[in-house]
């Protein structure tokens, strides 16, 4: 109740009755104000130093050939996009919690709509469609076919695994209960090219960088707090820099200090071409 410091102008109880309304919402305003001086935002951008080569064409096989290829896309590694301008596509930023630390953050309110909400995975063009995405526990994993022949979805992870069939049209919706320390794969059984990225966690303080290299965590709760960065050509990210110094531990782990109503830019942080390529 502490920020209810100016209740005594709520509780006139002799108060014309209009005072009273007014001071009320005055109230109600005034803690609100405040409880968003409580969170602060994360941001940035991840950029590749160097050039990185095309990536690789892909072998397809088997007897659905001939249908994935008469789509007229074109089926190449997606393990490393980058951006025309450099930005490093689908890196994870999560929250890193050494062993023994038990402590977790308070979820800003903003997050219950997005929990409410499915996230999906669609087999499109006989690829995983979006190749990277972040859900929590026990929100609803939207597996879905929109091709005209059958996938298999295979989710891999530490503490978690499901490997489902779908028929063309089809659609499955799965949770997981366990918070995975690092990404897993989704991957189909039937069509050996077709993987893509999964992160489990349960507080919803992650993101992925987007075709730009950047990311974004929005209404952090205010304190020190440490992150790591992942991607799936190298694992924890080590070799990434910032002002041209590496800044990561073994994990890839860093600290951060979130200030009340601040947004903490950590600028444009770079990896060399060759930490990604030579793997």
């Amino acid at each position: 109740m502490k920020h209810l410091s100016r209740a005594p102008y709520c509780l006139i109880s002799r108060s014309p009755a209009w005072i009273v309304v007014f001071a009320v919402a005055f109230c109600l305003a005034d803690a609100s104000a405040r409880a968003q001086d409580e969170w602060g935002h994360l941001a940035g951008r991840i950029v590749v130093d160097g050039v990185v080569p095309q990536p690789a064409e892909l072998t397809l096989d088997g007897e659905d050939r001939q249908f994935c290829l008469r789509l007229g896309e074109e089926f190449r590694d997606r393990s490393l996009l980058v951006g025309s301008d450099g930005g490093l596509q689908n890196a994870y930023l999560m929250m890193y919690f050494a062993r023994g630390d038990d402590r977790r953050p308070t979820v800003h309110p903003s997050y219950a709509e997005a929990f409410e909400k499915s996230v999906v995975i669609a087999n499109d063009k006989c690829r995983f469609e979006p190749h990277a995405v972040f859900l929590r526990t026990g929100q609803t994993l939207s597996l879905q076919n929109k091709d005209a022949i059958g996938h298999n979805c295979h989710v891999v992870m530490v503490r978690n695994e499901e490997n489902l069939n779908l028929a063309s049209g089809a659609s499955i919706d799965i949770s997981f209960e366990e918070s995975e320390r690092v990404p897993g794969i989704i991957k189909c059984d039937i069509h050996k090219w077709m993987e893509g990225i999964v992160l489990l966690r349960d507080e919803p303080y992650a993101a992925v960088t987007d075709d730009k290299g950047q990311f974004k965590i929005e209404n952090l709760p205010v304190g020190t707090w440490s992150f790591q960065f992942w991607h799936k050509r190298v694992g924890y990210m080590q070799a990434l820099k910032r002002d041209g110094e590496k800044f990561l531990g073994r994990r890839g782990e860093f600290e951060v200090e979130i200030e009340p109503g601040k947004t903490l830019d950590l600028g444009e942080l770079t990896i060399a071409a060759e930490e990604l390529t030579n793997r």
